[in-house]
């Protein structure tokens, strides 16, 4: 990721020892971006558009170099998410969420689930962009289910925010296992 930071950055980057303190959070920040399937370079154009309007003054006053140096920073980022994303391809390498990306890209073309008569996902709750996307098509296709194990009091009351990724998930796979969906914290059992 510095090499791709050095490449885009050139005379302005900073050394590595700089660079380590924060990049962690821009890999974090690709991480999501893949994981969402967002535009990487428009989401990194928008913000940097937000935080032009943000620190203009009407000519009131003039921009501080801090605030020049993170506009310039940002206008740059969708860039280093661009070259850093394609030096990891071209090696066969990534992170979590650019594997998710890859996954999704190249799944309508993969013989991956073939060997299976039936693909059955369970344990799932908050799912990103990339699984929804590969699930439903494997669920539509009839390759695959979807089992949820919840509780209707989580699931049927809007106001449990534990139930919210399930309310949703709901809503996109139509076609659901609720064999594991239960009144559970109202039934009464007696252990002996």
């Amino acid at each position: 990721m510095y090499e791709s930071y050095k490449a885009v950055y050139a005379e302005q980057a900073e050394p590595f020892d700089s660079f380590a303190k924060w990049g962690n959070l821009i890999l974090q920040d690709f991480n999501e971006i893949d994981r969402y399937l967002a535009d990487a370079v428009a989401l990194y154009q928008n913000l940097k558009e937000i935080k032009e309007i943000e620190n203009w003054s009407l000519g009131e006053e003039e921009l501080s170099e801090f605030q020049i140096n993170y506009i310039n920073f940002m206008r740059q980022l969708g860039n280093m998410y661009e070259h850093f994303t394609k030096a990891l391809l071209k090696n066969s390498e990534g992170y979590q969420g650019l594997s998710y990306r890859e996954a999704v890209n190249k799944f309508e073309n993969s013989d991956y689930t073939k060997p299976f008569s039936k693909i059955i996902f369970c344990g799932f709750n908050a799912l990103n962009a990339a699984e929804t996307k590969i699930f439903s098509s494997l669920c539509k296709s009839g390759k695959a289910e979807v089992v949820w194990d919840a509780d209707t009091y989580y699931l049927d009351n809007s106001v449990q925010e534990a139930g919210l990724f399930l309310r949703r998930n709901f809503k996109t796979f139509i076609d659901k296992n609720t064999n594991f969906i239960g009144n559970y914290f109202k039934e009464e059992k007696i252990l002996m």
